[in-house]
């Protein structure tokens, strides 16, 4: 699947490191991980002389700089080896001098080679603490301590010919990975949803990774589907559809799904801007009863398939989007003003729908 490097919040993430004088290193996580890129330059050594928005501008084309370097990193040998690559990242922080240590991690962390092998055990129907006790006795936790944060774009999310994980599978890796690094002392542990789960282009002659095998017959959604205000729009501070043909058509993948089976259920989920409270949670709200009747109005898809809930700008999705003179940063904005639709059965949903009862 292609890196989302693109994705605004490592950018982001990426540009305060510029603005901090900070480092800048990648590691291939193909068989035998290694640092394909080093930087311990990449941030501006002085920007004392530099107004915001001179330095905001000045950021992001060095961000763009890089990344578009890092797009140009190719696999050398086959499978993928995210926990050697995690040991690697362990040397490179513990020389550090840098006050903030952070790792992002773009991909599915399926293994397919090593330790924790996906594609040599049944390691998916394994609990985190099972797998956790199993690398501590293979002593293949690495150290983060002193990371303040381990970032992840697109846990389990795959591309052909790899069949897709089914939402439980999805979920099996986050909460497994979540231990492992857990154990290995990184402070805060953050799952990021993706925008592209695209196949890249021209990769025809890299070594082939071996598939993972899915043993699900039914196959659920790939983790938790995001419809921007690009696919679903409403007029703004309404429940009302700018464009329901375009909304229909961008629902019609769900509706397939639902129809298909009427023992599958969904969670819709709407979200909101920043704003004021109690506007933004009765707009969401009145929003995700509206998507749930869009999806309703499919005569194969039944009340019962469908639970609807709004969470207007406090929800585990959301983005800071508010700038220091506290004026809505229109990027992120955007990006908040969501539709989710979840698996009912999913560890996430349930957690959403018990929060809300409560």
């Amino acid at each position: 699947v292609e890196a989302d490097l693109s994705n605004s919040i490592f950018k982001e993430e990426m540009k305060d490191v510029y603005k901090s004088y900070g480092e800048v290193f990648v590691i291939n996580v193909d068989g035998k991980p290694s640092v394909s890129l080093e930087d311990k330059s990449f941030g501006l050594k002085n920007s004392s002389n530099v107004g915001e928005e001179k330095l905001d501008s000045i950021s992001e084309k060095k961000v763009d700089e890089i990344i578009k370097e890092i797009s140009k990193i190719r696999a050398k040998n086959a499978q993928v080896d995210y926990i050697n690559a995690l040991h690697i990242a362990e040397g490179i922080l513990e020389q550090s001098n840098c006050d903030i240590k952070k790792i992002s991690v773009f991909g599915s962390l399926l293994n397919t080679t090593g330790v924790l092998s996906y594609a040599d055990q049944n390691i998916l129907e394994c609990g985190a603490d099972e797998v956790g006790d199993t690398l501590k006795a293979a002593k293949a936790i690495p150290s983060l301590k002193g990371v303040a944060t381990v970032n992840i774009y697109g846990a389990g999310i795959t591309a052909a010919p790899q069949n897709p994980l089914s939402y439980e599978q999805i979920d099996s890796v986050k909460l497994q990975y979540s231990k492992i690094l857990e154990l290995a002392g990184a402070s805060e542990i953050s799952h990021r949803p993706i925008t592209s789960t695209n196949i890249v282009k021209g990769y025809d002659n890299l070594p082939k990774v071996t598939p993972v095998n899915i043993e699900n017959d039914v196959v659920t959604f790939s983790g938790t589907k995001k419809f921007t205000a690009d696919e679903i729009k409403f007029i703004g501070d309404t429940a009302d559809l700018l464009d329901e043909e375009k909304a229909n058509a961008s629902l019609k993948p769900i509706c397939e799904y639902l129809a298909a089976d009427d023992h599958r259920a969904v969670l819709v989920i709407v979200t909101t801007a920043s704003g004021t409270t109690e506007f933004c949670l009765d707009l969401s709200k009145k929003r995700s009863e509206a998507i749930k009747a869009l999806l309703l109005s499919n005569s194969e898809v039944n009340d019962s398939q469908v639970t609807s809930i709004g969470l207007g700008f406090d929800n585990p999705f959301h983005i800071d989007d508010i700038d220091e003179n506290g004026k809505l940063v229109e990027e992120f904005a955007k990006e908040n003003r969501a539709v989710y639709i979840l698996d009912r059965d999913s560890t996430e949903a349930k957690k959403i729908i018990k929060s809300q009862q409560q």
